[in-house]
C-alpha cells in the first residue's frame, strides 16, 4: 500500500498534469482562453501595477478587491510572457488547486479508505468548472485553498482540543479574509467554536481565535489610511459590488426575492456538479463550518449586493464544492465508487456539450461559458489591443476608455503598463488630461466609455477638433478610436 504522503504527491502531480494539459489545449484553440474573465485580467493588471506603472507601488492594490491574491500574483505577473498570455494566473492557482486536493484527501482519510478518499478528493479538480477557474487569475481557487486548510486544522482542534490547531485555523482564516469577502463570516463562526470545544483555558482559546479577525482589521485600516474611510471598499463609486449591482437590471430580480435566487442557485449547482449534488441528502450539523461561504453568497444575493443569473457569475457555486466533497464521505464505499464514475462521465459529457454548437451554450461548462460570453460580448478592446501590439513604436499612450475596456486593451497590446497614461474620472487634475499632446504620442478614446471614464471621454469627444489639431486618427474599431501625434 502507498503511504499517505506518497498518495498525496501523486494527487498533486495528477492535478498539475491535468491543468497544464488543459491550459495548453485551451490556449491552442484561442490564445485568449485564459483571459476570458474580465475580472481575471483586472487581477493581473493590479498585480502588475505594483512594479510596472507610472506610479508603481503597493498603493496600487487599491480598494474593493482584497489584496492577498494580487500580492501573490505580483511575481508571475512581472514576467511578460506569463502576464500577457494569462498564464500568470495558472502559476498561482493551479498549485493552489493541487494542494487543496491533497488536503481534502487527508481530511477524507478520517472517514474513508485510502482508495475512496483518493477517488473522492479527485472529484474536486476534475470538475471542469473548477478546473477552468483554476487556470485563470480569478480568486475563488485561492480562497478555497485557505478555507480548506482552515477546516483541516479546525477539525484537528475539535478532535484534540489542542490550542495550536486553533492558532493555525486562525492564521488560515486571516488568509481567506484577505482573498474574498465571503470569508468575512468565518471569524465569527470560529470564536463560538473555540468556546464550545475547548476543555480548559477557554478564554485563552477564545483569544487565539480572535487572531482570525486580524485580516479584516488590516483591511479596514488600509482603507482608512489611503482613502480616509475604513469602508471605502463598500462605498467606492464605480467599483464596489453594491454600486455595480444597483445600476444593473439583474438586481431587480434578486433583491428580497429568495424564491428566484433559490431557483437560479439550485439549477446552476445541478449543472455544475451533476450527480454530486445527491450528497446534500447527508447534510448534518457536523458540517456547519463548510456552509459559511455558500451561505454568505446567498445572503449577499438576497440583500442586493450580489448578482447571479443563468450562467452569469456561476463561479459563485464553486464555493459549495468542499461541502459536497465532504458529504460524499457519508456514503458507503460501493456507493462512493459508483458516484465517482457517474460524476466523471457527467463531467466528460458537459465538456463535450460546451463545444457542440447544437447546445448553443445552454448547458456545458458554465463557468467557461460565462467567461467566454462576456469576453466576446465586446470585442473592440481586444481588437484595439492587438492593433497596438502590431503598430506601437514608442511613446506614451493616453487611454480614455474606462477600466474594463482599458485592461483588455493593455493586456492584448503586450506594451509595458508604464507607457499608459490612464485617464478616469479622478484624473481631471492631470496636466496630461488638459494638454495630452505635450505628454502622449498616442491617444485611445472610447465613445462608449465605462462609467468611471464616461465624463472625461465625453469632454474630449465634445472637443474633438482640438484633438485633430495635434493628432491623426489612424485606426477605429466599433466605439474605440486610436490617434497618433502628427
Amino acid at each position: 500500500m502507498l503511504s499517505m504522503h506518497l498518495t498525496s504527491l501523486i494527487l498533486f502531480f495528477i492535478v498539475i498534469t491535468l491543468g497544464i494539459f488543459t491550459s495548453l489545449t485551451l490556449y491552442s484553440l484561442d490564445n485568449n482562453s485564459l483571459l476570458y474573465y474580465g475580472d481575471s485580467i483586472s487581477h493581473l493588471i493590479i498585480a502588475r501595477k505594483m512594479t510596472d506603472w507610472q506610479d508603481a507601488g503597493l498603493h496600487q492594490l487599491g480598494t474593493v478587491w482584497l489584496p492577498l491574491p494580487h500580492i501573490l500574483l505580483a511575481i508571475p505577473s512581472s514576467i511578460d510572457g506569463l502576464f500577457f498570455s494569462g498564464f500568470a494566473g495558472l502559476v498561482l492557482n493551479l498549485p493552489a488547486l493541487a494542494i487543496t486536493t491533497m488536503i481534502l484527501y487527508k481530511i477524507l482519510l478520517k472517514h474513508l479508505s485510502k482508495e475512496n478518499a483518493f477517488l473522492t478528493s479527485l472529484l474536486y479538480p476534475t470538475n471542469p468548472n473548477i478546473l477552468y477557474q483554476s487556470l485563470t487569475a480569478m480568486t475563488e481557487t485561492l480562497l478555497l485553498l485557505f478555507f480548506v486548510l482552515s477546516a483541516f486544522y479546525l477539525f484537528r482542534f475539535i478532535e484534540s482540543r489542542n490550542n495550536k490547531y486553533i492558532i493555525l485555523t486562525s492564521i488560515f482564516i486571516v488568509f481567506t479574509t484577505l482573498c474574498r469577502y465571503e470569508a468575512w463570516f468565518l471569524p465569527f463562526i470560529l470564536i463560538p467554536y473555540s468556546y464550545i470545544y475547548s476543555i480548559k483555558d477557554k478564554y485563552k482559546t477564545i483569544l487565539f481565535s480572535l487572531l482570525s479577525l486580524s485580516g479584516i482589521i488590516f483591511w479596514l485600516l488600509w482603507n482608512l489610511y489611503y482613502y480616509d474611510d475604513p469602508f471605502e471598499f463598500v462605498n467606492a463609486e464605480f467599483y464596489s459590488a453594491s454600486w455595480q449591482a444597483e445600476i444593473r437590471d439583474i438586481n431587480d430580480t434578486l433583491f428580497l426575492n429568495p424564491l428566484n435566487i433559490f431557483k437560479i442557485y439550485s439549477l446552476t449547482m445541478l449543472i455544475i456538479y451533476g450527480p454530486l449534488v445527491v450528497s446534500l441528502i447527508k447534510i448534518s450539523k457536523d458540517y456547519l463550518y463548510l456552509t459559511i461561504l455558500p451561505l454568505f453568497t446567498l445572503i449577499s444575493l438576497v440583500i442586493g449586493i450580489g448578482e447571479i443569473s443563468f450562467w452569469f457569475n456561476s463561479r459563485f457555486l464553486i464555493l459549495i464544492a468542499p461541502l459536497l466533497i465532504f458529504l460524499v464521505s457519508r456514503f458507503s464505499n460501493q456507493k462512493i465508487f459508483y458516484l465517482f464514475v457517474i460524476t466523471i462521465i457527467y463531467s466528460l459529457f458537459m465538456t463535450i456539450t460546451t463545444y457542440d454548437e447544437t447546445f448553443d451554450n445552454k448547458i456545458g461548462i458554465v463557468t467557461y461559458i460565462d467567461a467566454k460570453t462576456g469576453f466576446f460580448h465586446d470585442r473592440a478592446p481586444v481588437v484595439i489591443g492587438e492593433f497596438m501590439h502590431s503598430n506601437y513604436d514608442d511613446g506614451n499612450i493616453m487611454i480614455i476608455t474606462g477600466s474594463m475596456q482599458e485592461h483588455k486593451i493593455m493586456i492584448n497590446s503586450w506594451i509595458r503598463l508604464e507607457r499608459y497614461d490612464e485617464i478616469i474620472e479622478s484624473s481631471k487634475w492631470k496636466n496630461s488630461f488638459k494638454e495630452p499632446w505635450l505628454y502622449n504620442k498616442w491617444l485611445i478614446i472610447s465613445s462608449r466609455a465605462d462609467s468611471d471614464a464616461s465624463n472625461v471621454a465625453r469632454y474630449w469627444l465634445n472637443n474633438i477638433e482640438i484633438i485633430y489639431k495635434y493628432y491623426n486618427k489612424i485606426y477605429e474599431y466599433d466605439n474605440i478610436s486610436i490617434f497618433k501625434l502628427k
